[in-house]
């Protein structure tokens, strides 16, 4: 009895939390698109009032869903606040993914899915925080501005959620991108379980039991000390790529034991360190 009534309350409180965002995106929208876009200050401060905002909002989402019971959140890392310039890569397994980090940093650009600029709901808050279309003929050029700015890069080289944990199907973006800049790349590696708002689920479908959420974010990784620097651009991408897919990999494979077995967690991390 007592499991149906926490699934129903988690039920509820998956409902607010989802309209509280909404309304906080919707009313960001309005404060950046009328107010705060005829102000006579530069397009830049702009978008760093509007990337600020919207890492208030995500914080505050984050804690929301914590306090509700919806979920137990697990921190391990150096804090994202602590990097400027940086090319933040990251698995995708939920559609609140992007959350957890933008609520770690106000200084974070996001590659964006192109379909999110056509999207009503989204699409003045992408164009409004100067987001970088992941299609974008300028790609290259933009990340180099915005990481040259002092802005962090968001991207999930998976380009959407997946299905597995193990699956990481990268593709060369985050490399093409760390490659052409020279910026340093930082790992964060997502475990949820058990997995929700997976691809195609609805927000409405719980999960039997409340959500362990861990992030673990890592010392930045420099493109030089992975590649071979006489090797070709493309192979370079194919192989800092595969690096990366490893090192994701491994890092899911700890995480996990870490979770099943909290014992033998001294005992991994002195393996690693040896």
């Amino acid at each position: 009895m007592n499991k149906r009534v926490n699934k129903f309350w988690r039920w509820i409180a998956t409902g607010i939390g989802t309209v509280v965002f909404g309304v906080g995106i919707c009313t960001l929208t309005l404060i950046f698109v009328l107010p705060v876009r005829l102000l006579p200050v530069a397009k830049s401060v702009k978008h760093r009032w509007l990337m600020a905002s919207i890492s208030h909002l995500c914080a505050f989402y984050v804690k929301a869903v914590e306090v509700m019971g919806l979920m137990v959140y697990t921190r391990e890392g150096p804090k994202l606040s602590c990097f400027r310039g940086h090319l933040i890569v990251a698995n995708h397994i939920t559609l609140v993914d992007a959350l957890f980090i933008l609520a770690e940093s106000p200084y974070i650009c996001c590659i964006v899915k192109v379909e999110l600029l056509t999207n009503p709901f989204t699409r003045y808050i992408v164009k409004l925080a100067g987001y970088i279309p992941n299609s974008s003929e300028t790609l290259l050029s933009d990340a180099a501005e915005a990481l040259a700015a002092g802005k962090n890069l968001l991207i999930f080289p998976e380009g959407t959620r997946n299905s597995y944990d193990e699956q990481l199907d990268f593709k060369r973006g985050a490399a093409n991108i760390a490659l052409s800049t020279g910026c340093p790349i930082v790992p964060v590696v997502l475990s949820i379980q058990p997995r929700t708002l997976q691809k195609g689920e609805k927000w409405r479908v719980i999960p039997d039991s409340v959500v362990k959420v861990d992030i673990s974010s890592y010392r930045p990784l420099v493109s030089p000390d992975i590649v071979q620097a006489d090797s070709p651009v493309t192979l370079q991408a194919r192989q800092l790529t595969s690096a990366l897919v490893a090192f994701y990999r491994q890092e899911i494979g700890v995480i996990k034991t870490r979770q099943l077995h909290p014992e033998q967690t001294i005992q991994v991390e002195r393996q690693r360190a040896s």
